[in-house]
């Protein structure tokens, strides 16, 4: 009499192998997500204790009341616009014009945010390049970076060199993160925007600005006589009246 013939166990193997699929590659999406995640979370953190916390800027704004004395002619604050508020979203906010004695004229925008990592930093980040050629102004070039006192901190200004009519304008623009990331690189737009965003992440900055100091002067012949002005009046909003 034959013997029986066993049957082939592979079908079986098969199908219990084809019904865990769906939670081993759901294992496996798990596990690549907490990887990636305490990696990242352990570059930011090793990049960050690199880095010495920063202090706020202690600025006195002027007011209507002390700002011809402290060296402000003709000073006039003015409210932000709808649509600056919308992109900025700002937590704190002053801008302003006035005459430097000493000569030039100055707008000036001070901006506050508090720390959210909701906040998308490149959305907050003023770029002249971009609103002051959409204005008409042309763009001329780049100036050097220069460190400036500015609330008993020292700051880093990027500024640029704009001409509109003949006429040239100065833009500075300091800004502070919770975190002094020395060798962060100010935006441009276009490609330095994109090669920017992983720069971020290489020297480990992931907060939004805490503060931000632009100034615009105009009436001033050259850059070392723009800076000059500046350095006056970061003096000026630096001092208590």
């Amino acid at each position: 009499m034959a013997e029986p013939v066993a049957a082939d166990p592979a079908p079986v193997s098969v199908a219990r192998f084809g019904a865990r699929l769906p939670l081993i590659a759901a294992g496996a999406v798990l596990g690549w997500f907490l990887i990636s995640e305490l990696a990242t979370q352990g570059w930011y953190l090793f990049q960050e204790a690199r880095h010495p916390v920063t202090s706020e800027w202690k600025i006195e704004w002027p007011t209507a009341d002390d700002a011809y004395r402290r060296g402000f002619a003709d000073f006039q604050e003015r409210p932000m616009t709808d649509s600056e508020k919308e992109i900025l979203r700002y937590d704190f906010s002053h801008a302003a014009s006035w005459r430097d004695a000493g000569g030039g004229e100055w707008s000036a925008f001070l901006l506050q945010w508090h720390r959210d990592p909701r906040l998308n930093q490149m959305d907050l980040i003023h770029n002249p390049t971009v609103c002051l050629v959409a204005a008409g102004l042309t763009l001329v070039g780049t100036l050097p970076e220069r460190e400036h006192k500015l609330g008993g901190e020292s700051v880093r200004f990027h500024g640029w060199k704009f001409e509109r009519e003949g006429v040239p304008y100065f833009v500075f623009i300091g800004t502070r993160w919770n975190r002094d990331f020395a060798s962060f690189a100010y935006r441009q737009g276009g490609l330095q925007q994109r090669v920017g965003n992983l720069w971020r992440a290489v020297v480990g900055n992931r907060e939004n600005p805490l503060q931000t100091m632009e100034l615009v002067g105009a009436g001033f012949s050259s850059v070392d006589a723009a800076e000059r002005g500046l350095a006056r009046q970061l003096q000026r909003l630096s001092t208590a009246p």
